[in-house]
């Protein structure tokens, strides 16, 4: 990751080493493409080795993102962030829209007052934003305090123009926020707690909010927020969407996302509650290969000054199982398969508390039936399952007993 001055540094193993850019912004080319760089021995620094970003011309690129900064709580304040930013490389103008359920919330106020307020519709313009240029907008709602718990509110941000918008996917920003009584204002939450078999299989964008609240009795110098990525999720396809506050972002041991927030001067709760917010706003894309049953799980820590951390709670993305068959274990002892990968053929092992009718099939993931065979009975299996010279990739081998089954992920290779 880059400072904000656009420097960087590296560290790296003795003799050559290329040096590239990786997740190059949209629309721009690195000249040059690599460095070459090569150290003798330890202690040694290579300075110079610069990267122009070259924009490619006339590409029209808005994105807005709606953030809810604080919950949904009866007879509390609502606060949402708006952030638009210009992607591309042209100098736009034109009109962002923000509608809410005029009949569930009561617009008080914005950093910015709309031109238009219509019926649950806010409306604004704006003028000359620069390619790469990130502008916010806060808006103050209102929570009757006859909200009705566990009610969802979904507001939508949107940004033009559209029509002529290499990307008109990210012009429109939803965001649902669910009606609670007591909160802990220090929590994650991600936009997609399940995932479909196709969603699992080829990977997908999750969308994280980790929002923190000083409740101490003075004003927080520093705050540092730390989230190890999960083996699940894909570091290469990780992209920043909002923040609060100014952040420097690094990489450490290797899947440890840190953001500290140097002279936030966030202060406590007590003394000025609405100031007393920060968020992070990211999105991250899980790896391909997940099935069913899988689970990425993670939580983060919110450091205030020299204080212990904050452990925020788990927030929990699940791969859904296609045939919603509940996985019994009374009988079935965990079965084996081997070799895998596999090849031409797979085994099968599994022993049984007493002597037992299976089923084992070859299921793809697209919950399809490839084959099945009934075993006869017996306390323990050994069957080859021969794999018909299947397309590469990650299959699953159900194991079915009158009493329950077993899911297991096999590679063809």
């Amino acid at each position: 990751m880059s400072a904000q001055d656009g420097s960087y540094k590296i560290y790296l193993p003795g003799n050559n080493s290329t040096v590239s850019l990786a997740n190059l912004p949209l629309y721009y080319t690195a000249v040059p493409v690599s460095h070459t760089v090569s150290f003798m021995g330890m202690n040694q620094t290579v300075s110079g080795k610069d990267f122009a970003l070259q924009p490619i011309p006339n590409m029209n690129d808005v994105k807005v993102t709606a953030t809810a900064l604080t919950p949904a709580r009866p007879g509390f304040k609502l606060k949402y962030r708006l952030t638009f930013q210009n992607l591309g490389t042209t100098v736009l103008s034109d009109s962002l829209r923000f509608t809410y359920n005029a009949s569930s919330l009561n617009f008080d106020s914005a950093t910015i007052m709309p031109l238009l307020n219509n019926a649950g519709k806010l409306t604004w313009s704006y003028l000359n934003l620069q390619p790469n240029e990130i502008r916010n907008l806060d808006l103050n709602f209102s929570v009757p305090a006859t909200a009705v718990l566990g009610s969802n509110l979904q507001s939508i941000a949107s940004i033009k123009p559209i029509a002529i918008d290499m990307n008109p996917s990210d012009n429109t920003s939803i965001v649902n926020t669910t009606i609670t009584g007591s909160y802990d204002p220090n929590d994650k939450q991600v936009d997609k707690t399940t995932l479909s078999l196709n969603q699992g299989a080829n990977g997908e964008f999750l969308d994280y909010i980790i929002r923190f609240q000083n409740t101490g009795t003075d004003t927080a110098f520093t705050v540092v927020v730390t989230d190890r990525i999960m083996s699940q999720l894909s570091l290469s396809e990780f992209e920043m969407l909002s923040a609060s506050h100014n952040y420097k972002l690094n990489i450490t041991d290797g899947n440890m996302l840190e953001w500290r927030f140097e002279n936030i001067l966030l202060p406590d709760s007590n003394r000025n509650e609405p100031a007393s917010h920060g968020f992070i706003r990211f999105r991250i894309k899980s790896k391909a290969g997940l099935v069913p049953g899988d689970s990425i799980t993670n939580q983060a820590a919110i450091y205030f000054d020299y204080n212990a951390p904050v452990i925020t709670n788990h927030a929990v993305t699940k791969v859904n199982n296609p045939m919603n068959v509940k996985e019994r274990k009374t009988n079935i002892q965990a079965f084996k398969l081997y070799p895998n990968p596999a090849k031409n053929y797979v085994m099968v092992a599994a022993a049984f508390k007493k002597n037992t009718s299976a089923t084992v099939s070859l299921v793809n993931l697209l919950g399809q039936t490839l084959s099945k065979v009934n075993l006869p009975v017996n306390n323990q299996i050994h069957y080859q399952m021969p794999l018909n010279e299947l397309p590469k990739g990650v299959y699953l081998i159900r194991l079915e007993t009158e009493t329950g089954m077993q899911t297991q992920r096999l590679v063809i290779q």
